[in-house]
């Protein structure tokens, strides 16, 4: 406890790096905007692609250079998806009152194509780890599990129990497989309600 002694200076265990560079983003887009029935339906749709290259990341390094990692580019990803909205008006009348249904949905995909060669990088420090795995998505759950056979089933013991693998590895996907949501909203005469439901 270094209160108990007057204060103290601990060295960082991350290393500071006068070499940065920008992380550069190139992306693709298509998409088309579209307004039907006298503009009471509106449609938008985008769908994406782009690569992140020069990914900011603290970087292990070997305990004899007396730190335990530095923030440095390592890495590289790609993202492609599907974004999609709709608003439909239900009701426009003279006193006032309007109404209308929208919703939303995307399915961003994402993979890690680029570690500086490294196959995987911790990103968290627990017993299952939140990683950076080349070939999944960002973030994917790394711990200890169980041991399978060639086509997936799980390895038994004797008595029919499944047995742990001795090496860990990828054990779940955090990330959803689309996101949305769907909605009411109504207004009159300068009052506005607005009710979500989410999947």
């Amino acid at each position: 406890d270094a209160g108990a002694y007057n204060g103290a200076l601990a060295f960082n265990n991350t290393l500071g790096n006068p070499f940065l560079k920008s992380e550069i983003k190139t992306e693709y887009e298509l998409g088309a905007d579209f307004k039907l029935f006298n503009n009471r339906l509106t449609l938008s749709g985008t769908y994406y692609y782009n690569t992140i290259v020069n990914v900011l990341l603290d970087i292990p390094l070997t305990q004899s250079s007396g730190a335990n990692y530095i923030y440095g580019n390592g890495g590289a990803l790609k993202n492609k998806g599907l974004e999609f909205d709709f608003d439909l008006q239900l009701l426009k009348s003279k006193k006032g009152l309007n109404a209308s249904i929208y919703g939303n949905f995307n399915n961003n995909k994402n993979e890690v194509t680029d570690i500086q060669g490294a196959t995987s990088l911790a990103l968290t420090s627990e017993a299952i780890s939140s990683r950076a795995v080349v070939g999944h998505q960002l973030g994917t759950l790394w711990g200890t599990r169980a041991l399978r056979n060639a086509d997936g089933t799980f390895n038994l013991d004797a008595n029919g129990f499944p047995q742990l693998d001795s090496e860990q590895g990828v054990i779940g996907d955090p990330n959803p497989d689309w996101r949305g949501a769907f909605g009411f909203k109504a207004d009159y005469k300068g009052f506005f309600g607005n009710i979500m439901f989410p999947p």
